[in-house]
Parts: structure tokens; sequence; C-alpha cells
């Protein structure tokens, strides 16, 4: 009974760890693949996928070529270092994203999901966050220049060596 009982609790051990290697990347296939093709997903599930080389892909077929994730969630995505200017990522879920470095000039982020997000050396003027949770971001930027932060959720974001404080009571 003892030999059974080690068995058994062994081959659940072993098959429940199965579903874990296969968890690194949890977005979809066929939405990822949409969005290689067009640009656009309007709510996708690319949770966790490495966008860098697919946007850089995109970019150089067509340089003025639209953005559109509106509504996806990217959790966990690696943007870092993207070129993403008017990008519309509104309502777009971006917890532990990695935006490193990432260009976003003229992006839409309002109502985005920020929190736990890598910000360091991301370019946006001239964003929109208005309603963005920025919940312990991790923000070490060069430019807020014109960039919207009307009814944003800033605390407790860490903003080293931003100049973010220039618009404390300036919120428009």
């Amino acid at each position: 009974m003892k030999n059974t009982n080690k068995l058994l609790l062994l081959f659940l051990i072993t098959f429940a760890s199965i579903p874990t290697a296969f968890a690194l990347y949890e977005g979809s296939r066929a939405d990822l693949e949409k969005f290689a093709k067009t640009g656009k997903c309007e709510e996708c599930n690319l949770k966790n996928f490495d966008l860098r080389e697919l946007i850089k892909d995109l970019l150089k077929e067509d340089k003025d070529r639209e953005i559109n994730l509106k509504g996806s969630n990217l959790e966990g995505v690696d943007l870092r270092e993207a070129y993403l200017p008017d990008a519309n990522l509104e309502k777009t879920n971006l917890r532990h994203a990695n935006l490193q470095f990432t260009f976003l000039v003229g992006a839409n982020l309002e109502n985005a999901d920020l929190r736990f997000a890598n910000l360091r050396g991301t370019e946006l003027s001239y964003a929109n966050v208005k309603w963005t949770n920025l919940k312990r971001t991790i923000i070490i930027t060069k430019s807020y220049d014109k960039t919207c932060l009307k009814n944003t959720v800033l605390d407790p974001a860490k903003f080293f060596s931003s100049r973010l404080w220039r618009f404390r009571n300036k919120m428009y």
C-alpha cells in the first residue's frame, strides 16, 4: 500500500509540473499571427510574448503602420526599445511589462494598467495616460513634455530621476 501511495505521489508531482513548463507563453498563437500580419489586434491575448522583433518587422514593411492593441492582454510582454509612436494601447493590460527605452511618443495609454511595469528610459512625450494605473511602476525617463496625466493613479509609482514633479499641480 505504501509503494502505491509513493507511486501515485510521484505521478502527481511529475504531471503537475508539465503545465508550468508550457505556461511561459500564455498568450494566443492565433492572436500573435493576427498581430504579425496587420499590426492590429484589439482585445488579443499576447501575454508574456516578446514582441520586439515582430514590431521591428512590421515597421520595416511600413514605417507609418498604425499599431493598435486596444483592450489587449499584454501582461509580461517584452517591448524593450520598441518604436511605437501614436500606438493605441487604450484599456490594455501591461502589468509586469518590460517597456525599457520604448518610444511611446503620442501613444494612447488611456485606462491602461501599467502596474509593476518597467518604464525606464521610456519616451512618453505627448502620450495620453489619463486614467492609467501606474501603481508600483518604475519610471526613469527623460521627457514628459505634454504628457497628459489627468486622473492617473500615480501612487506609489517610482519616479527616479524624472522631471514629472513639474506636473505635480498641473495635471491637464
